[in-house]
C-alpha cells in the first residue's frame, strides 16, 4: 500500500482513493444486489469489478491486483 494514500468512506456503498494532493484516483462502489464492488478511476462509467471487499480495496489503493 502507498502510505500516500487515503481511504475516505462517503456511505455505506462508496469510497474515495486520494493522493497527499487531495486528487481522486479510484473510487469504490459496492452493489448490494450482486455483491460486487467496482473500482473506477474517477467517477466514470468504466470500471473493474471485483467479487470481494479486500481484492477491490486493494486494487484501488496500489492500481495491482492480488
Amino acid at each position: 500500500m502507498y502510505p500516500e494514500n487515503t481511504l475516505e468512506q462517503l456511505d455505506d456503498t462508496q469510497w474515495e482513493v486520494r493522493n497527499r494532493k487531495g486528487d481522486l484516483l479510484a473510487c469504490i462502489t459496492f452493489h448490494p444486489e450482486s455483491g460486487n464492488y467496482y473500482v473506477s478511476e474517477g467517477w466514470d462509467l468504466e470500471s473493474e469489478f471485483f467479487g470481494s471487499r479486500i481484492e477491490a480495496f486493494h486494487y484501488a489503493m496500489t492500481g495491482a491486483e492480488l
